[in-house]
């Protein structure tokens, strides 16, 4: 009986708590801006009160006074490789974005569109960071002009940031009081048991060149300092120089 009274009491206590956390303060309001069917990562704004959203998918919205663009800032959909934990995580407005129009993005890339892909389920990757601008920051829903495109991290299959499972993805990306983006990185290791090498899909990710075969380490490749995994990488926005 005991026993009965100590779980209703805290299954009360929870329903109360949440109750009273779903509350709203004085002053404040709930208001939907924008509904979508789309899983949705993040967004951010610019200057003009613009939002700017990104969907897991690999695309990016534009929002103004609560009306969607008919047309995406970009779509890299046929590049974002979008399955379990993967997918468009990290987007990032330039400061100057108003005056420069420049944009920063973050993702693991479709092994298909990486060289020496082989028809088989076995998706080692790497985590690439891109660097766009649009035609003209000041129109009311801006669009990037695909052909400024350049790669700041991972321009080759062996420069990127390696990914060897599903999941323990990163790629978070802000800037610096000081100009420097900002790049999260994670273990990119399987998370089902300990990885200590010879899991996830270590074979291919050797034999593509993702990783060297000394770094079959697993989540271990957080310790070392050759290595991307694991860390929170500054870069120059310019060149994606470390």
């Amino acid at each position: 009986m005991k026993a009965i009274k100590f779980l209703f009491t805290l299954l009360l206590s929870t329903f109360i708590y949440i109750y009273s956390i779903a509350q709203l303060p004085s002053g404040f309001v709930e208001q939907t801006v924008y509904s979508a069917n789309s899983v949705i990562v993040g967004m951010k704004f610019d200057a003009a009160a613009r939002i700017y959203y990104w969907e897991k998918s690999g695309k990016v919205w534009v929002i103004k006074n609560g009306v969607r663009g008919a047309t995406p800032l970009i779509d890299l959909s046929n590049e974002v490789r979008d399955y379990w934990d993967s997918g468009l995580t990290g987007f990032a407005l330039d400061p100057d974005f108003m005056s420069n129009g420049f944009f920063y993005l973050c993702y693991p890339v479709k092994e298909n569109v990486l060289p020496g892909y082989v028809s088989t389920y076995e998706p080692a990757s790497i985590g690439r960071v891109v660097k766009y601008q649009v035609t003209n920051p000041n129109d009311n829903y801006p669009v990037a002009n695909l052909s400024t495109r350049l790669i700041l991290v991972g321009e080759t299959i062996q420069t990127g940031i390696p990914i060897l499972y599903e999941g323990h993805i990163g790629g978070a990306l802000d800037f610096g009081d000081d100009g420097s983006l900002f790049v999260s990185t994670g273990d990119g290791s399987n998370f089902m048991p300990s990885d200590n090498g010879n899991e996830a899909y270590y074979s291919t990710a050797i034999a593509r060149g993702i990783i060297p075969s000394n770094q079959n380490i697993g989540s271990n490749r957080v310790q070392l300092l050759n290595s991307l995994n694991g860390k929170l990488l500054r870069i120059n926005p310019e060149n994606g120089d470390g």
